[in-house]
């Protein structure tokens, strides 16, 4: 059987205390952890430019989010986006990438851009 496969948004991601919960549950194989390159650029951009976090010490996480579990980043050419209409057009690759991705849940802070009418039928789940 396999384990539920869990798309992170950048909102997650930038939460150092959410991300560290996921990230121990995924070493635990009780999980599959996905997110794209988009995801972590924005991840980046929030850390940097809205925290103000030095983005030497911004890129070292990210490149060890990426060296921890080297499986989890959907490479966006294999991503194809979705045709979809969602509150906020900017979180279409977000959809796409865990639709694409084969992924059972979305977890992300903001499920208003998220609804499940538009989430549904692709068989996912959205959760924060």
């Amino acid at each position: 059987m396999r384990r539920p496969r869990i798309f992170l948004d950048a909102n997650i991601l930038v939460d150092a205390q959410i991300r560290d919960i996921f990230f121990t549950i995924a070493e635990a194989r009780l999980i599959e952890l996905r997110w794209s390159n988009e995801v972590l650029n924005e991840t980046r951009n929030v850390l940097t430019n809205q925290r103000g976090i030095e983005p030497a010490r911004v890129d070292y996480l990210i490149s060890t989010i990426d060296a921890a579990f080297p499986k989890s980043n959907v490479v966006a050419a294999k991503i194809t986006l979705l045709p979809v209409a969602l509150p906020d057009a900017d979180d279409l690759h977000v959809l796409s990438a865990a639709v694409n991705a084969d992924c059972d849940l979305l977890v992300t802070n903001n499920l208003r851009d998220f609804p499940d009418g538009a989430v549904a039928p692709f068989g996912l789940l959205t959760g924060h």
